[in-house]
């Protein structure tokens, strides 16, 4: 999933009347990320 995707929900789910389940849901998560090299053959290369 997208980061971007992630905004999203959060700007509809959210907003009044919040989803209180998802809401808890998101309180508690720690999300990650890491970008990928945009060029694929150095890591083929590697």
């Amino acid at each position: 999933m997208r980061l971007e995707s992630l905004r999203v929900l959060d700007k509809v789910l959210l907003e009044e009347p919040a989803d209180t389940y998802y809401k808890a849901k998101r309180e508690r998560v720690a999300i990650i990320s890491l970008d990928c090299a945009q060029n694929h053959q150095i890591l083929a290369s590697a």
